[in-house]
């Protein structure tokens, strides 16, 4: 599996959204999917302080894998696993959302698909910046091609390169706007993606 950037935040109930996904260094779009909470073997103790896991008779190789969340038994978000080591011993992406001593724990599955239409280059160019959520585009033609949570990327040699943003409000042909200021600033050339239409997916090995 690739790493991946996902949207929005990772602390989610069961459900089936879509991210970002690097392949090769590449930016793709992806569908990400969680199962359904299952309570876990055993107790763990987490840390507030570090990305620890410790595990009391659990079976983290077999009942675990890597993005797979952690939650506690009233299902609050605790982290999500980015090591295990043993089968009572594992990481967390970042430090703990909770400190958990010796108690219950649940998780969720987790898996990433890459979507097979890559993004459709956009007409003309764009130019974002790091200090305001603006697009400005020359020759674009933003109020056919764009719409509200559309992912834009950069147009790296005809192929997608780093996601710019996701599209919050189009107001002219030439201008939009981010939903944040674009992660990747400057004037490029760029394309676009709508995350929310029905496309095929790959599953990742």
């Amino acid at each position: 599996m690739g790493s991946y950037e996902q949207l929005p935040t990772s602390n989610v109930a069961a459900n089936s959204n879509t991210c970002v996904t690097r392949i090769n260094g590449r930016a793709v779009p992806a569908y990400y999917s969680y199962g359904n909470i299952t309570v876990g073997t055993g107790n763990i103790t987490t840390f507030s302080s570090n990305n620890t896991v410790i595990g009391n008779s659990t079976f983290f190789v077999t009942e675990l894998g890597n993005g797979f969340v952690l939650r506690d038994s009233a299902n609050v978000y605790i982290g999500k696993i980015g090591n295990i080591i043993s089968n009572t011993s594992a990481t967390l992406t970042a430090n703990a959302n909770i400190a958990l001593a010796n108690l219950e724990f649940k998780y969720q599955s987790f898996t990433v698909s890459e979507i097979v239409n890559d993004p459709t280059l956009g007409i003309g160019n764009i130019t974002t910046f790091s200090n305001n959520n603006k697009v400005i585009g020359s020759n674009t033609s933003f109020l056919t091609q764009l719409a509200q949570t559309f992912q834009i990327f950069e147009n790296v040699n005809n192929v997608p390169g780093n996601l710019i943003g996701v599209i919050q409000r189009i107001t002219s042909n030439t201008e939009a706007e981010l939903t944040t200021v674009s992660g990747y600033p400057g004037e490029v050339s760029y394309r676009f993606y709508d995350p929310f239409t029905e496309s095929r997916p790959k599953i990742f090995n």
